[in-house]
């Protein structure tokens, strides 16, 4: 059980950064394969980034609170991530497999969503210690669609007036939902990112990229 602080704020910088380096390797703990501090400003914001939500239109999209066109507006979403100073990024690499051949599996569930529960497992984990260690505006995102995590055959009910999310606690928008191109944060953080689709071929491994925002 996370041991609770104060809440102090601005929090020394010094402090803080020997908290993200706990962090951090908290995420490795979690099962990461790799993690590292970044800057706010490390954060790469592109419209182009939600198109790709449409264009081909996801299965996933406007069946959710987290995916477009419910998920934040980018445009909100970056000035309110300009007032954090550091967070925690980390990728999971998974079998490229996930991502090829038939999108279910016979028990009907999304084939990458078993690797990524994992990610939304890190990011809501690292947020609520952080949370509780009284950094009260830790934020997490993960990646993919929640709905395909958590309730692929049940309807969301974040979206039905008056309900909330079944799994409040876990669930988190995706970084590619609210316009940050993850992608390029990776090759960023000089991390080997490779396309994985039903069409690929001789791909290594795929990656799954998920934040945590610490101030």
């Amino acid at each position: 059980m996370t041991k609770v602080r104060k809440v102090e704020y601005p929090w020394p910088e010094e402090k803080l950064l020997k908290d993200l380096a706990e962090y951090e390797k908290y995420a490795l703990e979690l099962g990461a394969t790799e993690s590292r501090i970044i800057k706010a400003g490390e954060i790469i914001f592109d419209p182009r980034v939600r198109l790709k939500c449409i264009y081909p239109k996801c299965r996933w999209y406007g069946t959710n609170a987290h995916c477009p066109p419910h998920a934040h507006d980018p445009e909100s979403m970056q000035t309110a991530l300009a007032k954090y100073r550091y967070g925690v990024f980390y990728r999971i690499r998974v079998p490229a497999e996930d991502f090829s051949g038939g999108y279910n599996d016979p028990d009907g569930i999304p084939r990458p969503a078993k690797r990524q529960r994992i990610n939304y497992q890190i990011a809501s984990l690292i947020e609520a210690r952080a949370f509780y260690e009284g950094y009260s505006f830790a934020l997490g995102f993960a990646g993919g669609p929640c709905k395909s995590v958590f309730c692929p055959n049940k309807e969301c009910t974040a979206i039905i007036p008056g309900q909330g999310c079944r799994a409040a606690s876990r669930a988190r928008s995706s970084l590619e939902g609210v316009g940050i191109n993850a992608f390029a944060m990776a090759v960023n953080a000089g991390w080997d990112i490779y396309p994985c689709g039903p069409n690929a071929e001789d791909v290594p491994y795929g990656s799954a990229l998920g934040m945590v925002l610490i101030d």
